[in-house]
């Protein structure tokens, strides 16, 4: 028969690994899924993000907004086109991201934006987000120039 201290011994190791495979299980595999599905956010976070879903930045950059506000919108037919040409032309053999972020940047309200979406693509039949993601291995804006965006997307007023 063991004695008590091996016997202590076991229980504290036995002790020991189910305490690291609970973590194990809550930290790899709970912990991520509730994250992912809202469930460790508070009330004001799921709003937060309730409301960003409602106007995100593909949103943004698609004509919804400006054909749901036709009337707040304060940039010209011309000024629009130019804007898109610019952010056409950015994505050559070198791609200018400068032209797509500045072009971007004038837009100066959402519904704006999203009348530059909508003139972007009547003049080059395609999405303005999914022109400026790129298509297969090429991307036209990086990481860097997404982040400026969309922190300048987050202060626009509405018009």
């Amino acid at each position: 028969m063991e004695s008590d201290n091996a016997q202590v011994v076991k229980n504290v190791v036995y002790g020991v690994v189910a305490l690291g495979v609970l973590a194990g299980l809550y930290f790899g595999i709970i912990r991520p899924i509730t994250n992912a599905t809202g469930l460790t956010k508070d009330k004001d976070e799921r709003k937060g993000d309730r409301d960003e879903e409602k106007l995100s930045k593909k949103q943004l950059l698609s004509p919804y907004l400006f054909q749901k506000y036709p009337e707040l919108k304060t940039m010209t037919k011309g000024e629009a086109d130019t804007l898109a040409y610019q952010i056409h032309k950015g994505d050559g053999y070198y791609d200018d991201e400068s032209l797509a972020v500045g072009s971007i940047k004038q837009a100066k309200t959402k519904v704006n934006l999203s009348y530059l979406a909508d003139r972007f693509q009547t003049l080059y039949n395609s999405d303005l987000h999914s022109f400026l993601e790129g298509t297969g291995y090429v991307d036209y804006l990086e990481e860097e120039h997404w982040s400026d965006i969309e922190n300048y997307i987050s202060k626009l007023p509405l018009s």
